[in-house]
């Protein structure tokens, strides 16, 4: 039962990361090449919704189960404990990127990827920080322009402080009538209009770094990211950025084909473990001096730094936060 449950909680992770992937139908879609003769000018939208970064904990049920303790210390009372722990351990880091705008590293960083771009003609780049469907849906309906490419981002730590994830979510939404023409089956008549069937493009990529000399501490890994005013985090972050916009401008060159198996083009296997416990089989397409781009089957690619693909997470750590809040109960 344990390994089914770490099973199911690291490809639940999986999929998380993989973002719109998930949908049906839209393992990866690449821009139909009529399209690049039709677009006349392109908006480009940063849903951002957080200010500062966050560490991703899992809730007090899902640790239970893990830990075999099943009807225990499950609650929001545990979960909002649970969370403000992870909340004050993240302050030294948040201290240290004070002035630091994750939100203005990537929009340059945009700016200058997609100036390769010149069939996009793209323009008002913009962050807004509502990103319901609704807003998002009136960022499309309200554009002037023929369409809106809209780069959802998350940055956030895992639970021990030691592994620092960022996605983009980049997808191209046509409001010119000529190019939801391009769509399969024309764009749909109901529904969001941010649901991936409605996009030109869409694809999710993301990027993983561990800190240099983490532990099972979470508190030492904080202190390893905040050092020297955060100097870890600031480089792992603007790094982030510049791969993952890369990587987005090989997705938008790249010709419509289905996603190649990997795990039959001879490529180096490596598989990595991108939760405690369970590791998924991927396979490195290239490699640079700071680490390496792994491809997954179903499409999805991922850059990991060489601390990344070299880290051995340790199934000993510290006392976690539930344990912690189990012998804080028991001793009332």
């Amino acid at each position: 039962m344990l390994q089914r449950t770490a099973l199911f909680a690291a490809m639940s992770f999986f999929v998380l990361v993989a973002g719109c992937a998930s949908a049906p139908g839209a393992a990866y879609l690449h821009v139909p090449p009529a399209a690049r003769t039709q677009v006349a000018s392109t908006e480009v939208v940063m849903p951002i919704k957080q200010s500062e970064i966050y560490m991703i904990v899992p809730s007090s049920q899902a640790v239970a189960m893990q830990f075999g303790m099943v009807g225990a210390l499950v609650g929001a009372g545990v979960d909002a404990s649970i969370a403000k722990a992870a909340d004050t351990a993240l302050q030294p880091v948040r201290a240290s990127l004070a002035d630091f705008s994750f939100d203005s590293v990537l929009q340059a960083d945009l700016k200058s990827a997609l100036a390769q771009e010149a069939w996009m003609h793209p323009a008002d780049y913009t962050v807004v920080k509502e990103v319901s469907p609704q807003k998002l849906d009136d960022v499309i309906t309200n554009s002037k322009s023929s369409a809106v490419l809209l780069v959802t981002a998350d940055y956030q730590l895992s639970k021990d402080g030691d592994e620092l994830t960022v996605t983009i979510s980049p997808c191209l939404y046509p409001v010119a009538a000529e190019l939801k023409a391009m769509l399969p089956g024309g764009a749909l008549k109901s529904g969001p209009k941010t649901r991936v069937d409605n996009a030109l493009y869409c694809n999710t990529l993301a990027y993983h770094d561990v800190v240099v000399g983490a532990v099972g501490d979470r508190d030492a890994n904080i202190a390893l990211w905040s050092a020297n005013n955060g100097a870890a985090m600031r480089s792992s972050l603007q790094k982030a950025s510049t791969h993952l916009t890369g990587m987005m401008i090989a997705g938008l060159e790249s010709p419509p084909a289905p996603p190649a198996d990997p795990s039959k083009s001879g490529l180096p296997k490596k598989s990595v473990e991108l939760v405690p416990g369970y590791a998924v089989p991927g396979y490195v397409v290239r490699t640079d001096e700071g680490g390496s781009y792994l491809a997954f089957v179903g499409g999805r690619e991922m850059y990991f730094t060489t601390s990344a693909m070299t880290y051995q997470r340790s199934t000993k750590h510290k006392q976690t936060a539930v344990e912690r809040e189990r012998e804080q109960r028991k001793s009332k």
